[in-house]
């Protein structure tokens, strides 16, 4: 938005993983985004169904640690279609490098092998400090710190340095399912 690029924003509904607030929360914040690109709508993507298949899946493989990887390549894969079918030349993350598990530098190259567009992400470098002053600057902080749940998906042990041959062999057999 900064640089005059027009904003596609995608939400990917999780739901029962996370509350129905969440997407209304999303969408708020992006009524207030709209002041920067006007016109700014909200798509939405339902998430949930796919989200406890693959859940099932790795917890009968005790893979469960797997999960935010599978999870997010899959939300890159379904971005990068949107993006292709609107015309957007990249996808844009808010990942900051090591926030979560699935953010650290091995997995991010993890993730952005599932998508042949580019993957920008402006606030790669930035702390949590820094990111809360940023959405205070633009009017977004208010909302966005407003808490609605986190994802109950999430494994207790996440993998912090996956293996893309293993990450790739677990979707191939996901698949076949």
């Amino acid at each position: 938005m900064k640089r005059g690029c027009e904003v596609l924003p995608l939400y990917f509904d999780s739901h029962p993983f996370i509350p129905r607030e969440a997407r209304e929360k999303a969408e708020r914040v992006v009524r207030i985004l709209s002041e920067y690109q006007p016109g700014l709508e909200l798509e939405v993507r339902e998430h949930g169904e796919f989200l406890q298949r693959v859940r099932e899946f790795l917890w009968r493989r005790g893979e469960e640690g797997y999960l935010c990887l599978l999870c997010k390549r899959r939300m890159y894969r379904v971005g990068e279609k949107v993006a292709r079918e609107r015309g957007a030349l990249a996808l844009v993350t808010g990942e900051s490098l090591g926030q979560v598990a699935s953010q650290t530098l091995g997995n991010l190259r993890v993730l952005e092998e599932a998508c042949s567009l580019p993957v920008l992400r402006p606030l790669i470098g930035f702390d949590k400090v820094e990111i809360e002053e940023l959405a205070r600057k633009i009017g977004t902080w208010e909302e966005s710190s407003r808490e609605v749940g986190k994802c109950g998906a999430v494994p207790r042990h996440p993998v912090t340095m996956a293996s893309l041959e293993k990450v790739k062999r677990l979707e191939e057999e996901l698949e076949k399912e």
